[in-house]
């Protein structure tokens, strides 16, 4: 008997489910609502006639075919305020019976309602769910309408005040506080059906109506819920208009003015370089920051009261001497009320002079007379300057005392000998530096007490050169170590010295000083010699070599020797500012470091003297002179005249010019394979000719190769590396200013003031004479007429014979920029070049090429 009562549920292997209620069996089996919708096992007995029996599983779906049942359904059409709510409990939901089943209700709303703006349309569908089959139940569908029923109006906002005056400046975009409010709330905050938004529009006024800034303020409020600009204009919008008067007495606000300033100045000038950035101005009333531009300054030296600059915006970097100043900003406010700031700026001079004292003087004692009972002398301590310099006092005191002024001492015979001093060097700031000397008090004869017994003895020597000529005319002190007295003499022409009637048993020391004839000796090739051993290429093979090339006596040969030289070959020096003419050093010294004879010993000592000494002898040495041609009035250097043998022939091109142009003369050499270095001094007539400068063709020459006196020009010019020479290309080139036709005689080579001559990779060297007969020559192409030029210049060229001639002109870069080719006759020739046929201004070279003879020169285009 199956019926509804609880049954087991169990689950097999297979995941199925069956139903046992019992083991009682009937002819019908009963269905409940509680299983409707599943699939229910039965099992099936058969019994036959004997009582024997056996089941089967049999499964069984279960229906529900009753239908639910609609009781009732809510309001279909709603028409709401956008204020209320549109949720079931107020709208309402179907009610819905089963016979059976529990029956699940849920609904779907399509359409749109804007919640912000309180408008739209939803259309409400209600669905039911019975044993899990779901029907919408189409008699229950709600239309739900949402509009605002409460439109605003002009009237219905609290507008700001519609005329407001203030007495002082202020920004008046954010400092009114002025809004649109309803009811008192910001119309931004209120909860209504509606998206409002304010904004306002100003027109400003400068200086109307006795105010400075009249404003006339548009505020304006939008709906965006009804305003639309292109379909409906007038509707969501509304505005008013308030008008702000507003009168200033207050300047801009100036705010990171500069601080006063102190600068010291610790270079080398007496200046400074200042720099300071202007204040930041904010003009209240227009709400804005200046742009530096309209923020003047004035700058003064307090001082002097004088106006130093004016400008706008930052100081930009003024160098400012030493004193004091005033700087001052100003800037006007929209109002035109102004305000300022002000800073000092003071440049104080912290650097102290720079102290050169001579390394010491010796003094004689004065012998007693007016004003003083015993020998003595007084010492300035400005006697010991040696051109000290201060960055900015052009007054210098000195002292020998730093806290004290004491400007002079005096010493007398208790303080013979040498005396130690500090000179104190202080410039108008009272900055101060010192720097140590000497002195050396002396007395002359018997003006102080002495002891003049042993006076037998005697003290000499002799002063050769390495090439052992015998140098005359050499100043030869001897100084008295004990007694502190000096005595002179002067070598004889065999070099001797000797001094005689001395005291035994004490201590001398004795010097020799030359210093005339500085170019004696002194060439071009001493310069090659100097630059080569600077440069590696070939030493100077002897320590004495090395003391001549040390020109400026800084025991050491660098880059500044040479140019000291050149200056000295070229005149431009009397005389070396740093070093004498001749350097004298003991015989007997021995270098540790023959390649470094620094330093070397000038004086030799006498201890003890208790017999003559004789044989004090010195090596001269010749400042410059590193080749050894330095001439004695008393002998000839044969070596240097056989060196001399040979000769070179200078040359140059008569060029056609015309008046107050400027040419350049190209100048050649011939009976030369080879050139290191070149001295020349011509000879011209400066009030036809003036020679402006120098330019290089085969040799790499520039101004400071040359220097130009009256009426001649001397050059020095040298090479580490031989340059190979061609007959017919220009060495170098003289910018020539002239309204006279170069001829025969313009120039002439002099011999005077220096040797002109010439010297190879063999340091042979070349006499150089002018060769006037070869100034015209066959086969030979000349400068071009005019150069440097503008529009169109000549070139002439000189034939033996009748031949074909190209010439090609190119540019700097070596690019062909022109070729003339043709078959041209015995004599002179002559083509034109116009400067549309170039490229511009600019240097080009012309090349002749031809079966005979080929050659290159220079011309400027100067458009």
């Amino acid at each position: 008997d199956l019926h509804c009562a609880p049954y087991d549920t169990l689950f097999d292997k297979f995941g199925q489910v069956y139903a046992l209620q019992d083991t009682l069996f009937n002819d019908y089996v009963e269905f409940c609502c509680e299983d409707a919708g599943l699939t229910v096992d039965v099992i099936l007995q058969v019994t036959d006639a004997g009582g024997r029996h056996n089941t089967c599983r049999v499964k069984v779906e279960v229906q529900d075919k009753t239908p639910f049942n609609i009781i009732s359904c809510p309001e279909r059409v709603w028409n709401l305020d956008c204020t209320q709510d549109i949720d079931t409990a107020f709208l309402g939901v179907p009610i819905i019976e089963d016979n059976c089943a529990y029956a699940s209700l849920d609904f779907e709303d399509v359409g749109d309602i804007n919640m912000a703006c309180g408008q739209g349309q939803v259309i409400r569908s209600w669905f039911v769910e019975v044993n899990g089959v779901v029907q919408e139940l189409e008699s229950c569908r709600q239309t739900i309408n949402v509009s605002n029923q409460n439109v605003l109006s002009y009237y219905d906002f609290d507008w700001p005040n519609q005329e407001r005056t203030d007495a002082t400046c202020f920004n008046y975009h954010t400092d009114l506080g002025d809004t649109v409010r309803i009811n008192g709330v910001p119309v931004t905050e209120l909860d209504l059906c509606a998206q409002l938004a304010y904004s306002y529009k100003d027109r400003v006024f400068q200086n109307v109506e006795g105010y400075c800034l009249k404003i006339i303020r548009t505020w304006t409020v939008i709906d965006w819920c009804t305003y639309d600009p292109n379909n409906n204009p007038d509707q969501g919008i509304w505005t008013d208009t308030q008008i702000i008067k507003v009168s200033n007495a207050d300047g801009p606000e100036l705010s990171n003015c500069a601080q006063d300033t102190l600068i010291q100045i610790l270079g080398n000038t007496c200046s400074a370089t200042v720099f300071l950035e202007a204040p930041t101005a904010y003009d209240q009333c227009f709400d804005e920051y200046l742009a530096p531009f309209k923020i003047r300054y004035e700058l003064v030296n307090t001082d002097a009261d004088t106006l130093v600059s004016l400008g706008l915006g930052n100081l930009l970097p003024i160098e400012l001497h030493k004193g004091n100043y005033r700087i001052t900003w100003t800037v006007e406010s929209g109002c035109g009320v102004s305000s300022s700031c002000s800073a000092s700026i003071a440049i104080v001079d912290a650097k102290a002079p720079s102290p050169y004292c001579k390394s010491g003087i010796t003094t004689v004692l004065m012998p007693p007379g007016v004003g003083n009972e015993e020998p003595m002398v007084e010492i300035w301590a400005s006697d010991f300057d040696l051109n000290s310099t201060d960055n900015c006092s052009e007054e210098l005191i000195f002292s020998f005392d730093p806290n004290t002024f004491i400007p002079n001492m005096s010493f007398s015979c208790e303080e013979l000998g040498l005396q130690g001093l500090d000179v104190w060097v202080i410039d108008e700031a009272g900055n101060k530096d010192f720097c140590h000397t000497a002195i050396m008090i002396q007395a002359n004869g018997d003006i102080c007490p002495q002891d003049t017994s042993n006076m037998g003895m005697a003290v000499g020597g002799d002063i050769l050169t390495l090439q052992n000529d015998k140098l005359e005319n050499v100043e030869v002190s001897l100084e008295n170590m004990v007694q502190y007295n000096m005595d002179y003499k002067m070598t004889d022409q065999d070099g001797h010295f000797e001094f005689r009637a001395l005291r035994g048993n004490e201590d001398y020391r004795v010097r020799a000083k030359k210093d005339d004839d500085h170019l004696n000796g002194v060439s071009t090739l001493d310069l090659i010699m100097i630059q080569r051993h600077i440069l590696g290429v070939e030493s100077l093979d002897s320590p004495y070599k090395l003391m001549a090339a040390d020109i400026n006596y800084n025991q050491d040969i660098s880059a500044i020797d040479l140019i000291e030289l050149r200056k000295l070959i070229l005149g431009v020096y009397n005389e070396l500012p740093d070093n004498d003419a001749w350097r004298f050093i003991d015989k007997d010294q021995t270098f540790v470091d023959a390649l470094n004879p620094w330093p070397f010993k000038e004086n030799i000592d006498v201890n003890n003297l208790a017999a003559p000494m004789m044989e004090n002898d010195f090596i001269a040495v010749k400042i410059g002179d590193v080749n050894g041609s330095v001439q004695m009035h008393n002998t000839s250097n044969n070596t240097i005249e056989s060196r001399a043998a040979k000769s070179a022939e200078l040359s140059y091109d008569i060029l056609e010019i015309r008046p107050n142009a400027e040419y350049l003369v190209p100048f050649y050499i011939s009976n030369m394979e080879e050139m290191l270095g070149l001295q020349l001094e011509l000879a011209f007539n400066t009030e036809e000719y003036e020679i402006i400068g120098i330019e290089a063709g085969k040799l790499d020459i520039s101004d400071i190769n040359i220097n130009s006196s009256e009426e001649t020009l001397r050059i020095s010019w040298h090479t580490t590396e031989p340059v190979i020479l061609n007959n017919e290309e220009a060495i170098f080139y003289l910018t020539v200013k002239s309204d006279q036709r170069l001829s025969v005689g313009t120039f002439t080579v002099n011999n005077g003031f220096l040797n002109s001559e010439v010297y190879d990779s063999q340091y042979d060297i070349y006499t150089l004479d002018l060769n006037e007969q070869n100034l015209d020559v066959n086969n030979r192409l000349h400068q071009n007429i005019p150069n440097p030029f503008s529009a169109s210049t000549e070139i002439e060229f000189d034939l033996a014979w009748d031949m074909e001639v190209t010439i090609n002109i190119v540019d700097a870069r070596g690019q062909l920029v022109r070729s003339y080719n043709g078959w041209y006759n015995k004599g002179r020739n002559a083509i034109t070049v116009s400067s549309n046929d170039l490229n511009g201004n600019g240097i080009y070279y012309f090349n002749l090429e031809s079966d005979a003879f080929s050659a290159t020169k220079k011309m400027i285009l100067i458009e």
